[in-house]
């Protein structure tokens, strides 16, 4: 079932806008966010909280690697800041690893990552919180543990060049 889904996924995912060195550039429908991802990747659009996802050509394992973006608007409580959506996460039991404040470019962002077991693999979860009066915007990097070091870079171009 999943080689379906995937397929179907891939085909119904956008390119994104090609620049020159190789990469892309994507801008949200309405205006949210705008970031650079590599050339080979692909978008699917909003869906839900999640104003995208870019989708990296599977590795070796066909496993999916993506990277989202999501959105917490300042009126709901994981949207405040970025210390509250943290906060908001550690308080649904869900186990998060340490939590490290760090600057992409100027701006402060707040990260974790995981190591998790699904689907019969390990697969890690990479996140970055970063927020402003508008709410907050979480970059999701999601990849078994054979494609994240391959994919990494990708992640942390989109982090590199976020516009938010």
């Amino acid at each position: 079932m999943r080689p379906l889904f995937l397929v179907a996924l891939l085909a119904s995912a956008a390119a994104c806008a090609p620049r020159p060195g190789g990469g892309a550039s994507y801008r949200d429908p309405q205006g949210r966010f705008a970031a650079e991802v590599p050339g080979d990747w692909r978008v699917l659009g909003p869906e839900g909280a999640r104003l995208a996802t870019f989708f990296a050509p599977p590795g070796a394992d066909g496993a999916p690697v993506s990277v989202s973006v999501m959105f917490y608007p300042a009126a709901t409580p994981e949207g405040r800041d970025a210390a509250a959506f943290v906060a908001a996460h550690r308080g649904s039991g869900r186990p998060l690893g340490p939590v490290r404040d760090e600057t992409v470019g100027a701006r402060p962002v707040r990260r974790y990552a995981l190591a998790l077991t699904r689907r019969g693999g390990e697969y890690t979860e990479d996140t970055a919180v970063f927020s402003n009066e508008r709410g907050v915007l979480v970059v999701l990097h999601d990849a078994s543990r054979a494609d994240a070091d391959r994919t990494r870079a990708g992640f942390e171009r989109v982090l590199a060049t976020l516009e938010f």
